[in-house]
């Protein structure tokens, strides 16, 4: 229900700017704002995606865990969303997720948790091999 809530809120503060914004500026410009800012938004979105699964990439050969561009990824896809999803409104959000602030909030909480958890504690070279026979039973 409060995701309900939360969709039609969405609606109508997405159809009040097309409105105003289309009052001002014409309804033509209104539509090509959105086209633009869209495909601005998903090749920055690219670009930066390249650079977070390099990073990515580079920790985990090194032996590193790759907690924050793990969380970078994530909030990149929900910025190339908010970007696709025509409107004013969740165009700004996703443009905040470009900002910096991707970064800060990928250092937060939940970064912190990713690198406490048990599965981030493997290193590759590090298994201990055990050695052993065994004979098939059903013979």
């Amino acid at each position: 229900m409060p995701f309900l809530i939360l969709v039609f809120v969405l609606i109508y503060i997405e159809l009040t700017l097309f409105i105003k914004a289309a009052a001002e500026i014409g309804a033509l410009a209104t539509v090509a704002m959105v086209f633009v800012t869209a495909i601005v938004g998903i090749s920055i979105i690219m670009r930066q995606g390249m650079k977070t699964m390099v990073k990515a990439q580079t920790k985990a050969h090194s032996g590193q865990t790759p907690a924050k561009e793990i969380i970078e990824g994530i909030l990149l896809g929900v910025a190339a969303v908010l970007l696709l999803v025509p409107g004013f409104f969740t165009d700004t959000l996703g443009f905040i997720l470009l900002t910096p602030i991707r970064s800060k909030v990928a250092e937060t909480a939940l970064g912190r948790w990713i690198v406490k958890s048990p599965m981030s504690r493997y290193t590759p070279g590090r298994d201990k091999v055990i050695e052993g026979e065994y004979r098939n039973m059903d013979e």
